[in-house]
């Protein structure tokens, strides 16, 4: 206690003699030094005759924030791959096969059917549940789509091997039948001679001469089918082209060529499928006098 009493003293008589010692005169003669002062010297008041223009001060970019720079970028446009999901996890299509079977043993046809339809407009490469839609369709005497479902199937099948293939005949078959159910004459001398052709071939494929005498006979009757549809009507190409394919297997060179050309003529305005399309522009091209090209 007694020490902060006497710095309490201590301090009160500095600042007394501090005092009196800035209030004191100099002595004559002798200059007091000035005491450097620490504050900056106000600037001088701006009149309008002293003022200079505004210094513009070059700053430093303001960086952008993260999201103006997103914004700013150009836009690229990247199409979003498709996703092809596995067999094993395409739940949508194995229960439509299933919902359709389960349907079939409610002898519920009716419902099988749109399973089916729905199955295939997902899978349309699986030819063959197509062919069984059609099948199904045509036993509940649905023509107007059975007609188109089977059709369908015989153009897709035209180029496929195994089971598609050798369903072609029972196809043509049944797109006969419903034609002649439907007064459509053309359609059905069409596919009765396909049909027959293609007995022919796979008859002709024996080594006896049995099946060799058959499928000339077969052959023989498919053109007189093809001519009685050339005739119902004669703007369409396929008649002509089955016609140049069987006098082909006949071996008659004359009336194949003419047969060629013609179906050469008329391909392009007539209903021929990607495979006969394809056949006949390759046979066209490889057969000498027969310039004129199918489809472009």
């Amino acid at each position: 206690m007694r020490y902060l009493s006497l710095l309490i003293v201590l301090a009160v008589v500095m600042g007394c003699q501090s005092t009196r010692n800035s209030s004191t005169p100099s002595p004559a003669g002798v200059e007091t030094p000035a005491i450097p002062s620490t504050e900056t010297a106000a600037p001088p008041v701006a009149t309008l005759n002293n003022v200079s223009p505004p210094v513009e001060i070059e700053r430093p970019a303001k960086p952008a924030e993260p999201e103006k720079l997103v914004a700013a970028a150009p836009t690229v446009l990247v199409k979003k791959p498709e996703t092809k999901l596995p067999e094993a996890a395409s739940a949508e299509r194995v229960d439509h096969l299933m919902k359709a079977a389960e349907c079939m043993e409610k002898q519920a046809p009716k419902e099988a059917a749109e399973h089916l339809r729905q199955h295939i407009a997902a899978n349309p490469d699986q030819i063959m549940i197509r062919a069984y839609l059609a099948e199904m369709l045509y036993k509940m005497k649905q023509f107007d789509e059975a007609y188109w479902q089977f059709d369908r199937f015989t153009a897709d099948a035209q180029e496929a091997s195994g089971p598609a293939h050798e369903h072609l005949i029972h196809c043509h078959t049944r797109l006969m039948e419903m034609a002649d159910e439907m007064n459509e004459g053309y359609a059905e001398h069409l596919h009765r001679g396909i049909g027959l052709y293609l007995l022919a071939k796979k008859s002709a494929k024996s080594v006896s001469d049995a099946d060799e005498h058959l499928s000339e006979k077969l052959f023989l009757k498919a053109t007189a089918e093809f001519k009685l549809a050339q005739k119902l009507s004669p703007t369409e190409a396929r008649p002509a082209w089955y016609l140049y394919l069987c006098w082909t297997q006949l071996g008659q060179q004359e009336p194949s060529n003419k047969a060629l050309k013609l179906a050469a003529e008329l391909a392009l305005t007539s209903n021929l499928t990607p495979s006969e399309n394809q056949n006949l522009r390759t046979t066209v091209l490889a057969t000498p006098g027969i310039r004129k090209k199918p489809t472009e």
